[in-house]
């Protein structure tokens, strides 16, 4: 039913949501060092 979907979507949003806080760490230090 839509709980599978439901499911994979807040999968797919944590995912988005942690590799954009982990970028935005990451990719401020690298902007610094370049």
């Amino acid at each position: 039913m839509k709980v599978r979907k439901t499911v994979k979507e807040d999968i797919d949003l944590f995912i988005k949501i942690r590799m954009e806080y982990l970028f935005a760490e990451k990719g401020v230090s690298s902007s610094e060092e370049v």
